[in-house]
């Protein structure tokens, strides 16, 4: 069963750690043109370790690729 628009703007929302959720008074069609707008975008990359998804992060070093499942995975990437 496909994921519905509105969920993948929750996935979405958490991968870029946005802590956002979807306001239920907005139709799946404005939903799913908010999301037409991330076409082409990579905005998922998976953790070689653990295999869950790796978020752009800030440290005292800058920006850098964080593995989701950290602390229990703690491996990173920088960002090209």
């Amino acid at each position: 069963m496909p994921m519905q628009p509105s969920q993948q703007v929750t996935e979405i929302c958490d991968i870029l750690g946005l802590g956002c959720r979807p306001n239920t008074d907005v139709s799946q069609a404005d939903w799913q043109r908010w999301l037409d707008g991330f076409q082409g975008i990579p905005f998922k990359k998976e953790c070689p370790v653990c295999g869950k998804v790796m978020v752009e992060r800030n440290g005292k070093y800058g920006r850098f690729w964080g593995c989701k499942g950290y602390p229990k995975c703690k491996h990173t990437e920088n960002i090209a």
